[in-house]
């Protein structure tokens, strides 16, 4: 789903913990699966139970540094990246028991992860000379690598939707076959960043001009372009409204943040809700909106009818 911003929120972790020698709480990814929300922890996946607002025990422990989460039928995909910068092990986790089913190693770091009913696809940065990039295509059932593919540009992240696989790239976005076809043309917005499909549009959030872009996802083409006021992160799609998680300066390592709400039909920004640290990632699901914020001990639920924080889970 949002992949980078857990891989910021992770190097800024780790950081922060150096400093101050102290465990680490990794709050970068958040994802719903099998009823659950879930989200990355230093070393494991927790489970939220939406209904009680608390963790639920066992964590899944990945060994590794979990860094993207993305959720398939009745599946929860995991990235765990070893120490931040080796190999990755994608992971596949029953969404209802929460047990590991299979794992893969890679020969990469994993820098975004998608899942659709084709299987789990990965953006791997490859080592060595340029650390070129390719999208991996995982089995849905057993994680063996099924396709490379290798995009012109360099993809950056990754959204499913509208019959379709969506990657950003260093130059704007690419429409793939869901079942592994070949790149359709790229579209661009200025700097693309994080990347949602839904509503009959791909949603692209451009940090450098503080924007959020409408693109119609069949005729490719950019319907609007609506100002955030800030500097926008991760981006989803709800019920009601499109959400973009925003830093409150020019750069993200803010002590204060906030999500806003943008209107779908009008193509504006119609709420704001503030929030103590940067928010990393962001989702919608049941019955909240639910937000991860690095360095803060706790995951925010943001009530969408209302457009206020109704609740806040700790992380242990």
């Amino acid at each position: 789903m949002r992949p980078a911003a857990a891989i910021v929120a992770l190097a800024f972790l780790s950081l922060a913990a150096q400093a101050a020698n102290a465990k680490t709480w990794t709050a970068g990814d958040i994802e719903i699966a099998g009823g659950w929300v879930w989200t990355t922890l230093d070393r494991g996946v927790a489970r939220i139970d939406p209904r009680r607002n608390r963790l639920v025990a066992p964590v899944v422990p990945t060994r590794w540094h979990p860094s993207a989460l993305a959720a398939g039928v009745g599946t929860l995909w995991v990235a765990a990246i070893d120490d931040g910068d080796g190999p990755t092990r994608v992971l596949r986790v029953d969404a209802r028991t929460a047990r590991v089913t299979a794992s893969t190693q890679m020969p990469g770091a994993a820098l975004a992860l998608e899942a659709t009913p084709a299987g789990a696809w990965v953006v791997l940065e490859y080592p060595g000379k340029g650390r070129p990039r390719r999208i991996v295509r995982l089995h849905p059932r057993t994680a063996r690598v099924l396709s490379i593919l290798e995009p012109r540009l360099q993809p950056l992240r990754l959204a499913a939707g509208d019959g379709a696989l969506w990657a950003t790239t260093t130059e704007g976005v690419t429409r793939l076959g869901a079942g592994g076809g070949p790149p359709a043309r790229v579209l661009a917005p200025n700097g693309p960043f994080a990347i949602a499909v839904g509503r009959g549009a791909v949603w692209v959030t451009s940090q450098a001009p503080g924007t959020l872009a409408r693109i119609d996802a069949r005729s490719r083409r950019t319907q609007a372009v609506i100002t955030t006021a800030g500097n926008p992160g991760d981006v989803t799609v709800g019920r009601e409204a499109i959400w973009v998680a925003l830093a409150s300066g020019s750069y993200q390592w803010q002590e204060t943040g906030a999500v806003v709400r943008v209107d779908h039909r009008g193509n504006r920004v119609v709420a704001r809700v503030p929030l103590t640290g940067f928010p990393s990632a962001v989702i919608e699901g049941l019955g909240g909106l639910w937000v991860t914020r690095p360095g803060v001990p706790a995951i925010s639920r943001i009530d969408p009818a209302t457009n206020r924080v109704v609740a806040s889970v700790r992380l242990p």
